[in-house]
């Protein structure tokens, strides 16, 4: 059984990162650097965002259009072990801009 004081391991998908990536580095007025300090930078938001103790099925705002959820690790896999401890970062990517001319009050 895991230690409650021991954080739980976290897992990050390197496709998930590159999409997380692609989609910041194109947002407007993103100042051009190596993409390897964007990579540092987003990889430690996302683990300032989901915080030290992350359970199964929080989520977390990471960046403009990217948001993390806390999954078991590589539970969308075939023959994923529920008895494998560590955490998986989902990364979800915004895939649209807001359009002000369309806009629907609900």
């Amino acid at each position: 059984m895991r230690s409650n004081k021991v954080p739980p391991l976290l897992m990050l998908c390197e496709s998930d990162l590159v999409a997380a990536l692609e989609h910041l580095r194109a947002l407007p007025r993103v100042p051009a650097r190596p993409i390897a300090w964007d990579r540092k930078r987003l990889i430690d938001v996302v683990r300032e965002a989901i915080g030290l103790r992350p359970k199964v099925g929080d989520g977390a705002e990471v960046a403009p259009g990217v948001f993390a959820l806390i999954k078991p690790f590589a539970v969308d896999v075939r023959g994923w072990d529920e008895r494998d401890r560590r955490l998986q970062v989902w990364l979800y990517v915004r895939s649209a801009s807001t359009d002000l001319a369309r806009i629907v009050e609900i």
